[in-house]
């Protein structure tokens, strides 16, 4: 709600299409940026590590560094089939 907000107000300052093609190009970046961070912690850090968010990865990392495996431990859990395990279609939940 408050990206909205803080959009409909970017747009009603300046309600020109050059601000709303760059807004729109800004928010898709940003989208893109967040789902390849997604793709390179499940694919190259830490395959079987379920997390919900970039900050549970950096409490994940930071729990590696400083030898606390209980609360990682807790976190990890294997994948399943269901879960989409396995598929690079990037859906969720592995459905087409």
């Amino acid at each position: 709600m408050v990206g909205v907000g803080a959009a409909v107000l970017v747009v009603v300052k300046s309600p020109t299409l050059k601000t709303g093609l760059l807004l729109a190009i800004a928010v898709w970046s940003f989208c893109r940026l967040y789902y390849f961070m997604f793709y390179v912690i499940e694919h190259y850090a830490d395959g079987s590590y379920r997390f919900s968010g970039l900050w549970s990865f950096a409490r994940y990392v930071w729990g590696r560094r400083s030898g606390n495996h209980s609360a990682s431990a807790r976190a990890k859990k294997p994948r399943t089939a269901q879960q989409g395990a396995g598929t690079d279609t990037g859906n969720e939940g592995g459905k087409v």
